[in-house]
């Protein structure tokens, strides 16, 4: 755990849709987003994570293509695996777990 909460303070976040960088920059953006309720917080999100994924957390991305908001986490399994997981920002919800 203790890992896991170092890695955390290295977490980047983007938002990828062309439309929203002319609004500022991606943790402007993010921010925003997160004050007008539109996603759930990212600590949230990573306690939500512990349901499907295990090892370390390596990289958070908050993602907006075609009107679906989604943080996509990216993790390392102990077997040297790095995986993604994909959960709806606004709700938490499992979308889907792949290999990277």
């Amino acid at each position: 755990m203790k890992t896991r909460s170092i890695l955390l303070l290295g977490l980047a976040l983007s938002i990828v849709d062309i439309s929203y960088m002319a609004m500022g920059d991606d943790h402007d953006i993010a921010r925003r987003a997160l004050q007008n309720g539109e996603v759930l917080p990212l600590m949230e999100i990573l306690k939500l994570s512990e349901k499907y994924v295990t090892g370390d957390i390596i990289e958070v991305e908050l993602e907006n293509k075609k009107d679906k908001i989604y943080y996509e986490i990216k993790f390392l399994e102990k077997s040297g695996k790095v995986m993604e997981l994909f959960l709806d920002a606004r709700t938490g919800a499992y979308i889907k777990l792949r290999a990277d």
